[in-house]
């Protein structure tokens, strides 16, 4: 028997629209050259807050193994370089090539166009609203309140 009443629990919303923008962000990607965690990568080292695999790591939520796949076939496409760090050889530090800035640029496009389009229908003070309440949402989940 079916509750007409009852709302839609607020994690299956959160859920459904999640993966509606994760499946439209990709797709936004297409004949761009890049993809979605090209573009993670890009934009971790394009703002010089992730230098080395480790970090760019645990900046994006990513097992070493799926970053280190992503990195060769950037580096394979003369996106990024890396090198062994000289004080410590268990690390690689990791930075973009000027065709690695070029595509992040040509991306940065796609992204703010994207962005656009999902925040047509919000106003300012909805944007707000609900940028305070996924952070709430995100404090709650992890224990961080």
């Amino acid at each position: 028997m079916r509750n007409r009443h009852l709302p839609e629990p607020l994690g299956v919303l959160l859920s459904r629209a999640a993966r509606l923008a994760e499946r439209e962000f990709e797709a936004s990607f297409e004949g761009t050259g890049g993809s979605r965690s090209w573009w993670g990568i890009l934009r971790s080292l394009s703002d010089g807050h992730a230098e080395t695999q480790s970090d760019l790591a645990q900046q994006l939520g990513l097992t070493g193994a799926t970053l280190v796949h992503h990195l060769d076939l950037l580096e394979a496409a003369g996106m990024v370089a890396r090198q062994r760090n000289p004080v410590n050889r268990r690390l690689q530090t990791v930075s973009l090539t000027p065709d690695g800035l070029a595509l992040f640029q040509r991306l940065l496009g796609q992204v703010l166009a994207f962005d656009t389009r999902m925040r047509r229908r919000l106003t300012p003070e909805t944007e707000a609203a609900l940028r305070a309440g996924l952070a709430a949402i995100e404090a709650a989940l992890t224990g961080l309140d």
